[in-house]
């Protein structure tokens, strides 16, 4: 259950919302992405009450949510229709949607995979491939749910770039993880125990409080832990 939960992402903004399993990460991003309907306070979103059913359409259509599972969200079977299923649905001219598919593709390094069946791909594939399909379609709020598990060091730094990339065009970026190293790549941390923002900071700023990492079973990073053991 979340409680007492306040913030506010504005463009250009990269936040991370770091927690342990349980701390009430994935809840959030459900409420944030319309999928759970917040029990009580106010949720806006591009200055639209949640709450009123006639946004849900208008919001949804600017906010793309990663799953943490890349599988759980894939329902083509090629890769290329996988990617351009979301601009079409939005009613984008079928070329258009075809040149921007490519492109993101290129984007996460699967050039040449357009023709390849989606249950052959690899789990890495399958997230870049959902990556992929996430950013082709130039959402202006990204969510992304663990985005970098299964993620190798070469893809992981093309997915870092996307990031700022989108960052650098005004778009909001909230990223979940447990992982400290990858909440140092974002401007901002909210740290999130027992369903409520604990800490709300720049990201060196909360990293470097050890002890409250510790206290939410985070696991600080090596050179932070080392700066504190010299002081």
């Amino acid at each position: 259950m979340l409680k007492d939960i306040t913030f506010t992402l504005e463009k250009g903004e990269y936040i991370t919302i770091l927690g342990a399993n349980g701390s009430g990460k994935s809840t959030l991003l459900k409420v944030l992405d319309l999928l759970l309907p917040p029990q009580s306070g106010y949720l806006s979103i591009f200055g639209l009450d949640v709450k009123e059913r006639k946004n849900a359409k208008a919001i949804r259509s600017r906010i793309a949510l990663l799953f943490q599972n890349p599988e759980s969200s894939m329902i083509s079977r090629n890769v290329l229709e996988e990617v351009m299923f979301s601009s079409l649905n939005f009613g984008i001219p079928y070329e258009e949607a075809k040149a921007k598919a490519l492109r993101s593709l290129e984007r996460f390094g699967l050039s040449g995979y357009g023709k390849r069946a989606v249950k052959d791909l690899s789990g890495g594939e399958k997230q870049r491939l959902a990556l992929s399909a996430l950013f082709s379609s130039d959402p202006e709020i990204i969510i992304l749910d663990e985005a970098f598990s299964y993620l190798d060091r070469k893809a992981r730094i093309l997915l870092e770039s996307a990031i700022n990339e989108e960052k650098n065009r005004g778009k909001g970026i909230i990223s979940v993880t447990h992982s400290a190293e990858i909440a140092s790549l974002s401007d901002r941390i909210l740290l999130l125990s027992g369903g409520r923002i604990i800490k709300d900071g720049k990201s060196p700023d909360v990293l470097k409080d050890i002890r409250l990492l510790e206290k939410c079973s985070i696991r600080a990073r090596e050179e932070d832990i080392f700066m504190e053991a010299v002081r």
